[in-house]
């Protein structure tokens, strides 16, 4: 994670309920396949992530859960940041997006 990431994470929970971050593949959209980050419960009450596969990491004080089998395809990752939004970088080959029917693609 970046201190640009590292900032924003921080500037967010500042102002709401700290919570684990999801680290997921999401599919299709105008953007097309991607991995993107989302807020998550983080232990099951048996002080476990919630999937079956699911793996607990802590960095720089924020707690990250990611299937294994994604992170063991997708490694190395790096979560960076603009100003306003997470940038995620892996060794995954995804499929560039875009469509004809979203006003937002050049």
């Amino acid at each position: 994670m970046t201190d640009a990431a590292k900032a924003l994470l921080q500037r967010y929970f500042s102002q709401h309920p700290q919570a684990g971050i999801r680290l997921e593949h999401a599919e299709g959209g105008c953007a097309g396949p991607r991995l993107q980050l989302r807020l998550d419960e983080v232990l099951d009450a048996g002080g476990n992530p919630p999937g079956l596969n699911d793996m607990r990491l802590e960095r720089d004080g924020f707690v990250f859960v990611v299937d294994a089998v994604l992170l063991q395809t997708a490694m190395p990752v790096t979560i960076d940041a603009t100003r306003l939004t997470f940038v995620i970088r892996s060794g995954l080959q995804l499929e560039a997006g875009g469509c004809k029917s979203c006003k937002g693609c050049s």
